[in-house]
């Protein structure tokens, strides 16, 4: 590489903080960002050590695919997931990010998240005064989305009724830190045509119970500091 384009590769990856100059040497090392980005995957690592044994508790009592979710600025990143032993199932990868107004998960961490975030995620993505379609039902006024959002506040969980996907339902409740600061969505997808409403019931029911449990854990054993809470601004 030629040491023009190298030197402006350097002077790029300083100015975000991935490199720094060791002012005793005037040598590159690791910058802070680098660190932070570090510390992002240790904790969230936790999370997913925490959330694991209930997640697979839960796929197993309602044998559907099951995942841990969290805010990664205005969309949802997968942390986790379990998938069920069912020829017919919906399922993500872990790692996969999608759009938070249009899934059960991201209207979960909006309605219990900051106002802050709520209203930086619908500037990101209204246009021309409304949400973007990405489902076939996709809730794309910005005043109905935020009577959901208080709806979902009220009752503690939140649903996804083919805004994403044709055919594909979710449920998504909090996982809270003790102090009530959501950490992540814990949430379980089906197609729709195979859930009775009976069935959606307790689907829901087990969801929630999952999420209380993870939260429970979190409250027990200490692993997550306030700074994983979702909310929490995102290094620049």
């Amino acid at each position: 590489m030629h040491k023009s384009i190298a030197s402006r590769l350097a002077a790029t990856l300083r100015a975000r903080r991935y490199l720094e100059v060791n002012p005793a040497t005037r040598r590159y090392r690791v910058g802070r960002r680098l660190f932070e980005l570090g510390q992002i995957f240790v904790r969230r690592s936790a999370l997913n050590d925490l959330a694991l044994p209930d997640l697979r508790a839960l796929v197993s009592a309602v044998g559907h695919a099951s995942h841990l979710a969290v805010l990664d600025g205005t969309h949802i990143l997968i942390s986790c997931c379990v998938e069920s032993t069912r020829h017919i199932q919906v399922a993500v990868e872990p790692g996969a990010r999608r759009t938070c107004y249009s899934t059960a998960s991201g209207k979960v961490l909006l309605s219990y998240g900051s106002p802050e975030i709520l209203e930086s995620c619908l500037q990101a993505y209204v246009t021309n005064g409304k949400l973007p379609k990405v489902g076939p039902k996709t809730i794309t006024s910005v005043r109905e989305f935020r009577k959901e959002l208080a709806q979902i506040r009220e009752a503690g969980v939140a649903y996804n009724r083919e805004e994403s996907l044709p055919g594909v339902w979710s449920v998504a409740a909090p996982v809270l830190t003790p102090g009530g600061e959501i950490v992540a969505s814990v949430t379980t997808l089906f197609p729709r045509a195979i859930v009775s409403d009976e069935e959606l019931a307790r689907i829901s029911a087990a969801v929630k119970d999952a999420a209380k449990k993870i939260s429970r854990r979190i409250a027990d054993e200490g692993e997550l500091s306030v700074d994983d809470r979702v909310g929490t601004p995102r290094p620049k």
